[in-house]
């Protein structure tokens, strides 16, 4: 089984909604836990400054437990992924990017199972079958290990989004998530 912890986006600000994303991932994990950092939709700037600040909040959050951090890489990540026990997808303006370097690691779902898999806004929709891009303003093809279709940063009356990416090809469940909102999913 794998625990998906999936984020609206701008998981940068200081909120409880945040804070809550990040102790989520920790909850109910072993003492010694492994996490991958995987920033491939990133501005590639500003990742070691992501990693930074996020490791620092996840080993806060992560209380009385011995955290290691590693920064994925594309030619190394099946066997960083097998190494961790919690995969993060950080977000960015590049889901396509995210995609593409994720698709290379074959059987990524199966290499996916017990672990706790976070994604915010590119990091959730790189998950679904079908998202609705925001950087792109359309509906785009994700890598479907989640049987859904998912919009990040929902700003209330975008119905017509909604409408749009619930009729899209086949039916599947919506996942609706605005900024600093989250949801548990388990698979």
């Amino acid at each position: 089984m794998i625990k998906f912890v999936l984020h609206g986006g701008n998981l940068g600000d200081k909120n409880q909604d945040n804070y809550g994303f990040f102790k989520e991932m920790t909850i109910g994990n072993k003492e010694n836990l492994n996490l991958l950092m995987t920033y491939f939709a990133s501005d590639e700037n500003k990742v070691e400054d992501k990693f930074k600040r996020h490791s620092e909040t996840f080993r806060y959050f992560a209380k009385g437990k011995n955290v290691e951090f590693k920064l994925a890489e594309v030619n190394n990540f099946p066997e960083q992924v097998k190494w961790a026990d919690l995969i993060y997808l950080a977000g960015g303006f590049a889901t396509d990017k995210l995609i593409k370097k994720l698709a290379v690691t074959k059987n990524l779902g199966k290499l996916l199972e017990g672990k706790v898999v976070g994604g915010s806004s590119a990091g959730v929709n790189c998950l679904a079958k079908y998202y609705y891009g925001n950087e792109v303003q359309k509906i785009e093809r994700g890598l479907g290990i989640l049987d859904i279709k998912s919009y990040c940063h929902y700003k209330q009356g975008d119905i017509k989004i909604i409408k749009k990416l619930a009729s899209y090809k086949e039916k599947l469940p919506l996942l609706i998530l605005p900024d600093y909102k989250w949801v548990v999913m388990f698979k």
